[in-house]
This record gives structure tokens, C-alpha cells and sequence, in this order.
């Protein structure tokens, strides 16, 4: 109920509508009150308001968002519906729509493509990658195979990439494939000496 001043302690006024605490100015608002200088005054509560978590301040019911001191009907655009972010226009569109700006447009999904699981995009099926609006082929060449992506393709192990195929490692002699599937690297007791193993 104390608090220090200067060399001494000084009694903590508390406002109506409030109560003491421990920490910052001795004193804070009861429920359903807010602080406003050195007093406690009401909340109001709006219609389709209630008290939020911290019994400071308003939060709107469902269907409803805050509007300055009140709470607005969210009225969702057609193939839309009350949700998605707190921060938001307070309505998401449904699966196969997306939003553009204040309505909702549908997705087009093209051929051998799928719409994703929020419904709001598309992906396309494996083997195929996405180019535009469209999906394409991804087309493998001889000695490769589909990444686990399924959108792109890599070389089998003693091939590289090269200009839109794979062409085999050339291995020297005293030579193996190594840690990498596309490169050689010498054998124990050899060094790379201008592209050839020679003996340590």
C-alpha cells in the first residue's frame, strides 16, 4: 500500500474501480475498467461486443470485427465465409475460389494439375511442372530420373547434367565415382595431379 518517494514512503492512491498490485504504480483497474491517467473508468461493451481475455478492452463476437470502438457485420463477398485471419477482412474464400481484392475468383486448375490442400491454388501432378497457369511434362532424359519433388529430373550415379542430358563421367585410371554421383575422385594411395591419379 506503500510505495518509495524521495527519502520516505508514500501511501499508493487507488482509484475507485481499482485495486493495489506489487509491481509498476501500486495499482491497476478491476475488470470490466481501463486505465485513463490516475483513474479507472468503464469499458463499453458494444453490441455483439464482450470483454476480451485481459477484461480491459472489447472483442467482437463471431461474424462480427472491431471498428473502432464498435463491432461491424463482416458480410463475406459471394463463394466466401466468416474466418480466416484476425487481421483480415474477417472472411476467407471457400476451396476453389481465391481472393482478389474484395471477391472471390475461382481457381483454374489446368490438366494434369490439382488444387492444393487450402483449396486457394494449384499444383501439379508428378511428373509434370508448373509453367504459368499451365502444367508441362517434364520431360527425362536417357540415364536420369524424376527428383522426389517430381517437378524436375537428375542424372543417374556416373552422370552429370550437361545442356539438357546426361552424359557419362569420363573416369581415369586409379579413378572411382565418389561422394557425389556426378564426379570421380581419385583412389587411396592417388592425387589428382591435372586430371590424372597419380601415386602419392
Amino acid at each position: 500500500g506503500y510505495r518509495e518517494q524521495a527519502d520516505g514512503c508514500a501511501p499508493v492512491t487507488v482509484p475507485a474501480n481499482g485495486y493495489l498490485t506489487a509491481a509498476g504504480t501500486g495499482w491497476t483497474c478491476s475488470r470490466g475498467y481501463r486505465r485513463a491517467g490516475a483513474a479507472c473508468v468503464a469499458v463499453v461493451v458494444p453490441e455483439h461486443g464482450y470483454l476480451d481475455a485481459s477484461g480491459s478492452d472489447i472483442a467482437c463476437e463471431h461474424g462480427y470485427r472491431r471498428d473502432r470502438d464498435g463491432c461491424a457485420a463482416i458480410r463475406p463477398p459471394a463463394n466466401a465465409y466468416v474466418g480466416g485471419s484476425a487481421y483480415g477482412p474477417g472472411w476467407a474464400c471457400a476451396r476453389g475460389f481465391r481472393a482478389a481484392g474484395a471477391v472471390c475468383v475461382p481457381v483454374e486448375v489446368p490438366e494434369h494439375g490439382f488444387l492444393v490442400p487450402a483449396g486457394d491454388a494449384f499444383a501439379c501432378e508428378r511428373g509434370y511442372r508448373r509453367a504459368g497457369a499451365s502444367c508441362l511434362a517434364v520431360v527425362v532424359p536417357a540415364n536420369a530420373y524424376l527428383d522426389d519433388q517430381g517437378t524436375d529430373w537428375r542424372c543417374h550415379r556416373g552422370y552429370r547434367r550437361a545442356a539438357g542430358a546426361c552424359a557419362r563421367v569420363a573416369v581415369p585410371a586409379n579413378a572411382h565415382i565418389g561422394y557425389r554421383d556426378d564426379a570421380w575422385e581419385c583412389d587411396r594411395g592417388y592425387r589428382d595431379v591435372g586430371g590424372r591419379c597419380e601415386p602419392t
